[in-house]
């Protein structure tokens, strides 16, 4: 499944290079901090453990083609950095899920590289994953590759405003499916659930 999101990504960032002469195609980078947590129970022998939000990096470049006014397709390539942090009596750990992932989504309003203006973003994600692992203060870091599927889906809502080249956007992402490889006793039914705030600059 990783291949062939990547294999979309390389189609999509093709496409764009290409410039078709119906649309006009724009670009540029984004950088941000993701607010990731997971949706469900986290549960171990012991009880029941805490979840808090883990910090992360979203970064990436996307292309904007737009083929009427104020409605865009923008594809993204971006790294994200995702998880959760879990807590039970004085014992904390981050679990830490990272990917690749590939947004296609639908932006409704301006385009970038003009006058100040607002707009929406909606469309679903696809990803695969490049790091998970548990993470723990004073003790080695724990694989969980066999544990957690290798792709990833979601929903990703999304605001923004631009000024000139510039851009601020907040965005959420949901995920759509358990990306536990299988339900081991210990973390059963959990999806990504990511908030992000980013900056950017159009090409």
């Amino acid at each position: 499944m990783s291949k062939r999101y990547l294999c979309l990504a390389l189609v999509v960032l093709a496409i764009g290079y290409a410039r078709p002469a119906a649309a006009q195609v724009g670009g540029g980078v984004k950088v941000g901090v993701n607010w990731s947590t997971v949706s469900g129970r986290v549960d171990i022998e012991d009880g029941l453990i805490d979840k808090n939000l883990r910090t992360g990096l979203l970064a990436g470049g996307f292309l904007t083609f737009n083929f009427v006014p104020l409605l865009s397709f923008e594809p993204e390539v971006l790294y994200s950095q995702q998880g959760v942090k879990l807590k039970q009596g004085s014992q904390e750990a981050t679990v830490e899920l990272d990917y690749v992932q590939i947004p296609l989504l639908l932006r409704i309003g301006g385009s970038g590289k003009g006058a100040a203006g607002l707009y929406g973003l909606v469309g679903p994600s696809f990803g695969f994953t490049t790091n998970t692992k548990i993470t723990q203060s004073g003790q080695p870091d724990f694989d969980i590759d066999d544990q957690i599927k290798n792709h990833d889906s979601a929903i990703v809502f999304g605001v923004g405003i631009t000024l000139s080249r510039f851009l601020v956007e907040g965005r959420y992402s949901e995920g759509f499916e358990d990306f536990n490889e299988s339900s081991n006793g210990n973390v059963v039914k959990n999806r990504n659930r990511v908030f992000s705030a980013l900056v950017g600059l159009h090409f």
